[in-house]
């Protein structure tokens, strides 16, 4: 039987974790061909994996999604 919740992709896990606000899932940030990707996977099977961009503020990196910096999210 298919582990719905394992993360099957191209490239190399920086981190995951699960999300439990909202419509829980799971998130991963990834690297492959030298570019930072969000990778999200919900219980269902379905998901989506979109480009991360990154800002360092007060030493710290923050990673963001497009849509995501616009709204605050990080």
């Amino acid at each position: 039987m298919r582990n719905s919740w394992a993360f099957e992709i191209d490239g190399e896990i920086i981190g995951e974790w699960l999300v439990n606000w909202g419509v829980e899932h799971r998130a991963a940030i990834i690297t492959k061909s030298n570019q930072l990707y969000l990778n999200t996977l919900f219980a269902t099977g379905g998901g989506q994996e979109s480009i991360l961009t990154t800002e360092d503020t007060n030493g710290s990196k923050r990673y963001f999604t497009e849509g995501g910096k616009e709204l605050g999210e990080y």
